[in-house]
């Protein structure tokens, strides 16, 4: 299912391939964390290794973190009245400042580079807050979903990928009330994910918010591959 992002960005910038070892690591971190563990050092050490590679991946990474945070929090029936789960979140923060101390060397100059570039600078969010895409833009992204991305846009899914897609909003909206459902908790995070992440490749807003608010791209899309790539292990017998 990464096929299309590693193969049409990842030939041009080998350091877009970090993103897809890494945010899997980290997820498998962050999930341990939400569970009963107290620490992770795999969240740690991914945290750091992104740090040195690229800020830029991390940053996207931040708010994807956020986003699963928050849906799980939503989805989970009992966190409400689960101080655990306040708590996973401050190590969750921890950790994450953990590992970016232990890259500091080489974050903080890189940092320091990325917010005085000229790509920061370029004031253009509130044009992309406006903008729609054009009808040959739409034809180009439309038909990228399954071609293959070139240098600006595209997915290039499988068929069976977007079956599994399929799938996961399916249950979604036959689920949504069924809270009592025992996979709710596991299974519409995920599902809401794809769902906000697919939506967000329509809108280059979404784009501009996940390039430091700067020009819209979709770099991005790595993450919303990652959420195809867990609904197929996830509805592959499906």
């Amino acid at each position: 299912v990464f096929s299309g992002f590693s193969l049409s960005f990842g030939l041009l910038f080998p350091t877009f391939l970090t993103a897809l070892v890494y945010l899997p690591w980290m997820m498998w971190g962050l999930d341990e964390l939400l569970g009963n563990s107290r620490f992770s050092w795999k969240l740690i050490l991914a945290v750091a290794l992104q740090s040195m590679v690229s800020f830029y991946f991390l940053y996207m990474d931040a708010a994807f973190f956020i986003l699963y945070v928050i849906l799980r929090f939503v989805c989970n029936r009992n966190a409400i009245l689960d101080h655990q789960y306040l708590k996973a979140c401050v190590r969750i923060v921890f950790h994450v400042i953990v590992g970016m101390m232990i890259s500091g060397m080489f974050l903080m100059p890189a940092l320091y580079q990325y917010l005085h570039s000229a790509r920061t600078g370029e004031s253009s969010l509130l044009k992309y807050l406006r903008q729609g895409y054009s009808v040959s833009e739409w034809l180009e992204r439309g038909s990228g979903i399954l071609t293959g991305p070139g240098f600006r846009s595209g997915l290039g899914l499988c068929f069976i990928s977007i079956s599994a897609v399929a799938i996961g909003i399916k249950k979604l909206i036959k689920n949504r009330k069924n809270r009592n459902d025992i996979t709710y908790d596991g299974e519409m995070p995920l599902n809401i994910l794809v769902v906000i992440l697919l939506a967000g490749y329509c809108i280059p807003f979404f784009g501009s918010i996940m390039n430091g608010f700067s020009y819209s791209t979709d770099r991005w899309t790595y993450l919303l591959v990652f959420v195809i790539a867990s609904s197929m292990a996830r509805y592959l017998p499906d």
